[in-house]
């Protein structure tokens, strides 16, 4: 028998390395064991890098949006609320469904949103047209396309420098107020 670790908190035992294979393949597509660990595919992988001309130029256009999206996951097109991992598991608890995705119009306001992700997430520049507004006062869209796709490690820090010297120094910067 195997110990198996998934996201570092579920702990599948009594499992041969086939066993979890075909279980994992099932429940997750594109995670593999294979030495004892989880090896999952990338679906989304960093295409760009994010800068303050890139974020003044996508904040002014409407139909643009950022999200954080899981490497791992489709990006589908239905949210529900952060603290649920799949569709099936809100409506357990009756969460409300949106049809759509939750982003943000602005840089600033996903940065805000920050602690609640982390490396496993990537920075999605989108493009699509606005549906209503989302459980956590976010933005919900129907996604038209990906234009960019950031390094969410990139994007928070990048937010945060700008933000520190924005502060510092007022007068030599633009205000991310609007972004």
């Amino acid at each position: 028998m195997t110990r198996f670790l998934f996201n570092n908190t579920i702990e599948i035992s009594a499992l041969t390395e086939r066993e979890a294979n075909n279980i994992f393949k099932v429940k997750y597509p594109g995670v593999k064991i294979e030495n004892s660990k989880v090896i999952r595919d990338e679906l989304y992988t960093v295409n760009n890098a994010p800068n303050i001309e890139k974020i003044k130029m996508y904040n002014a256009d409407n139909n643009t949006y950022y999200r954080f999206q899981s490497k791992f996951l489709k990006i589908g097109n239905k949210s529900w609320e952060m603290g649920y991992d799949s569709e099936e598991e809100a409506l357990e608890n009756d969460a409300r469904i949106l049809n759509g995705k939750s982003c943000c119009s602005a840089a600033k306001s996903l940065h805000g949103f920050r602690f609640e992700f982390n490396k496993d997430y990537h920075v999605l520049v989108l493009t699509g047209d606005f549906i209503e507004i989302g459980h956590d006062d976010e933005d919900v869209i129907d996604v038209a396309k990906i234009l960019e796709i950031w390094s969410y490690e990139e994007f928070c820090k990048m937010v945060s420098d700008y933000t520190m010297m924005r502060n510092k120094y007022p007068s030599k910067y633009f205000s991310f107020t609007h972004c």
